[in-house]
């Protein structure tokens, strides 16, 4: 009897000791699958480039294996200025078809006005289940410390668990706000995609000149209309901002020192502007590359200028590579295919009613300066001419060179193969220079001469 209680212990030890044995190994390869952040995939990977085909019909040259077993994550956090908003604008009209064609899910941002309308009415004709918020403001704003407790993140990692329980779905997430984020919410994303292997992840950063990117940023970030209070006061004790003329903020940028504008233009600009860790400026692209290196086998660049044509066409059929609505964008008519472009805004009515302002010339202040800036522009369009008839200050042949040389500069870190040898460099440099011409022939590079307009005596 004493020897079956013997036996009977060393069973059980032997079991205890083999579940402590597993639970220890459960725990660490859980830890592991779960921590694929840790990782720095910019040192394991080299540097890639979107090199497309020609032709529509064949897979792209990005793809890591000939085969993909699991569902596809494409995400594109832009950046700012490189054609997003047209995109976004035009999968929003093309994703019930991509959906139901293509098999790809397209997330992104409330972008234009009329997706809420489309998903109501997708919602009743065809029960389409697979939007994803794609505001996840916890990832990019640092006001909200925990993505695990705010809703959109919630709502996102519900919705991408549904998705992927389909098995036969993948995903396209497009939203520029990310090109913001920080470390702490690429490891947030990151364990959401990673996690138990669950996604075939690929990251898509588009590229655009730089020389066209400053133009359009400078307009971006001084747009009233937008998410600025600031641009809506007069300056002064109002507590307004006052925008500079192109050449000056150029300037300021060219020169680093973005400390002299406003907190709200220097936080953003350092934001796209600068890698951690590196006070040098760089290209936003280029920045964003590094950025996402760091937690992303699969990062790539997809040069906006590289093919002609329409611009969502172009990444349809050679970035998400989706037969079906890749046709349908191309048959569009170009009319039709200009109703996504977001447009910039003219800031030159802005410019002179603030120097009006600032000036004295304005007899009443309690008028809002946005309301003098419309009547700034009835007056104009009513004397039968428009902004574009103002007399320009545009840039000093000193600053287009120095920005022509900044934007091959910043090519050449993005493209280096472009650049290995004389000739290749001497062809990339001439297609640059033709591109810098067609911006300054359209005047990308000027604004109003407020003195001049002023000092006119029909204003």
């Amino acid at each position: 009897m004493k020897k079956t209680n013997h036996q009977k212990s060393l069973v059980v030890l032997l079991l205890a000791a083999g579940l402590f044995a597993y639970t220890l190994f459960s725990t660490l390869t859980y830890h592991q699958s779960y921590t694929p952040q840790e990782a720095d995939y910019s040192v394991q990977h080299e540097q890639q480039t979107i090199r497309l085909n020609n032709h529509y019909d064949e897979p792209l040259s990005y793809t890591r294996t000939q085969q993909r077993q699991r569902p596809r994550f494409i995400l594109h956090p832009g950046p700012h200025k490189t054609g997003t908003t047209t995109i976004q604008c035009d999968l929003e009209d093309l994703m019930e078809d991509l959906a139901r064609y293509d098999s790809l899910v397209y997330s992104g941002k409330y972008q234009c006005q009329r997706r809420k309308a489309k998903l109501r009415q997708a919602s009743k004709d065809i029960q389409f289940p697979y939007y994803m918020p794609g505001n996840m403001v916890c990832l990019r704003d640092t006001f909200v410390k925990e993505c695990d407790n705010a809703r959109p993140w919630n709502d996102f990692t519900t919705a991408l668990g549904a998705i992927h329980d389909k098995g036969n779905l993948n995903v396209f997430h497009s939203d520029e706000g990310l090109s913001r984020i920080d470390a702490k919410g690429l490891i947030q994303l990151n364990r959401a995609l990673n996690n138990n292997d669950s996604w075939d992840v690929s990251v898509v950063i588009a590229y655009r000149w730089y020389f066209e990117w400053i133009a359009s940023f400078y307009n971006e970030i001084y747009e009233a209309a937008g998410h600025w209070p600031e641009l809506k006061k007069w300056p002064g004790r109002h507590g307004g901002v006052a925008i500079p003329a192109f050449g000056d903020f150029l300037d300021t940028v060219l020169r680093g020192d973005v400390s002299s504008l406003d907190s709200s233009r220097e936080h953003f600009i350092n934001a796209v502007h600068i890698v951690q860790g590196d006070n040098s400026f760089y290209h936003p692209s280029y920045v964003l590359r590094e950025k996402f290196q760091r937690h992303f086998a699969d990062v790539l660049i997809f040069d906006i200028h590289a093919f002609e044509g329409d611009l969502t066409a172009n990444f349809l059929c050679r970035v998400l590579s989706v037969k079906h609505t890749c046709a349908e964008q191309t048959t569009k008519t170009v009319m039709e295919q200009a109703k996504s472009r977001n447009l910039s805004v003219d800031l030159h009515y802005d410019m002179l009613v603030v120097a009006a302002y600032e000036a004295g010339y304005l007899l009443n202040q309690n008028l809002k300066r946005m309301d003098v800036v419309a009547k700034a522009k009835d007056r104009q369009e009513n004397l039968g001419f428009s902004a574009k008839d103002f007399p320009l200050k545009c840039l000093l042949p000193s600053q287009e060179e120095k920005l022509f040389k900044l934007s091959i500069k910043y090519e050449r870190d993005i493209f280096p193969e472009r650049f290995q040898n004389d000739q290749d460099a001497k062809k990339q440099e001439d297609v640059l220079k033709n591109g810098f011409a067609k911006s300054i022939a359209k005047n990308k590079f000027c604004s109003i001469d407020t003195t001049k307009v002023l000092n006119d005596e029909g204003w």
